[in-house]
């Protein structure tokens, strides 16, 4: 992980590679993981960064934590480096476990496939969007448990990504990503899904059928307006949803597209972070009083920050409502459900 790295990055990883045991729940996780590190804090190995939703560490600690996962083996990081085919004939594949590739310059492109039959976590974020994943690239990485690409062009998702049974974290993030995305609805062991800041024209119906889905994050995707009706009602672990900066169409009643009243069939949830555009499309069954965090806005999202008003960083834990109403819209004062997060809410 980076410099001022997020602590809820950390809390995916903690999740999905069992670092922290006996927690079953994302809000469990929390938890214990605040905990570790503010014990790593006291003892200086990790470091308070410029916002509470993040942390740090020192450039010594940190050449030192790779120094011991390169000795232990199983581990291949590279960053900022030129990459031609030549690094995938390492010896003993069967040892690594962790391939992360951080802004390397592949020079010949991805082979056609990769044999890696232990992997669990493999990362390529890159600043070249012409970098293209072929169709079988997945065939030989089947124990694979973490999958984070960034910055890739997945116009056509590769098949083969359907191969990866055992996978638990899928991150398709600053991607264009095409229209065969329903093949990931056969993943049926993830419980992280993230599609942030990704050109995402549409989110198939299957998407419904990931039932341990506990992490979902659709923010900032600029090109998605569409949500079939009942999908996001199917994920019933829903804890944490995020879908800040996008301009999804909610229907009121939603027949064709989805409305927000789906929210208040996901019992599990806890946390919330999105936009909505009116009161009328604002869901009647207050569900709110059972969220931990929420940041919500309601009303023309543009004349926040021309009014100077700023929502809490993405991801911190907070309780915040905005509401910009329409001029003579007062009927906010029938609104019991909105009253409710205001009583609640830390900021408003």
């Amino acid at each position: 992980m980076e410099h001022d790295s997020l602590i809820v990055d950390l809390l995916k990883y903690c999740i999905v590679l069992s670092i922290i045991e006996g927690v079953t729940t994302i809000r469990e996780a929390r938890v214990k993981l605040d905990v570790l590190i503010k014990r790593l804090k006291d003892a200086s190995l990790l470091l308070d960064s410029y916002s509470s939703n993040r942390f740090t560490m020192h450039d010594i600690v940190r050449d030192a934590t790779l120094s011991i996962a390169f000795k232990e083996g199983g581990f291949f990081y590279k960053r900022q480096v030129q990459l031609d085919n030549e690094w995938l004939n390492m010896d003993n594949v069967e040892k690594y476990t962790v391939i992360s590739l951080h802004y390397c310059d592949i020079v010949d492109g991805l082979p056609n496939s990769i044999n890696f039959p232990r992997l669990k976590l493999f990362c390529i974020e890159n600043n070249n969007h012409s970098l293209r994943i072929p169709d079988k690239f997945f065939e030989g990485i089947t124990e694979l448990r973490v999958l984070l690409l960034v910055g890739i062009d997945l116009s056509h998702v590769p098949p083969s990504i359907k191969c990866l049974k055992k996978l638990r974290m899928l991150c398709l993030e600053q991607c264009v990503i095409g229209d065969n995305l329903s093949i990931i609805g056969g993943l049926k062991k993830l419980r992280i899904l993230s599609f942030s800041e990704s050109e995402l024209k549409g989110f198939p119906f299957e998407l419904g059928q990931l039932c341990k889905l506990q992490f979902l994050d659709i923010s900032n995707c600029s090109k998605l307006e569409v949500i079939p009706h009942n999908v996001i009602s199917c994920l019933n672990n829903l804890e944490e949803l995020y879908m800040r900066n996008n301009t999804v169409e909610w229907e009121i009643g939603g027949k064709t597209n989805a409305s927000l009243a789906e929210l208040s069939h996901l019992h599990q949830l806890k946390a919330l972070d999105m936009q909505i555009p009116d009161l009328d499309a604002f869901p009647k069954n207050a569900f709110f009083q059972a969220l931990d965090y929420y940041m919500i806005t309601v009303g023309d999202f543009k004349m926040f920050s021309v009014e100077g008003f700023k929502m809490p960083d993405q991801y911190k834990a907070s309780r915040t409502l905005a509401l910009h109403l329409k001029e003579g819209n007062n009927n906010i004062h029938s609104q019991k459900r909105i009253k409710l997060l205001f009583s609640q809410s830390e900021r408003s």
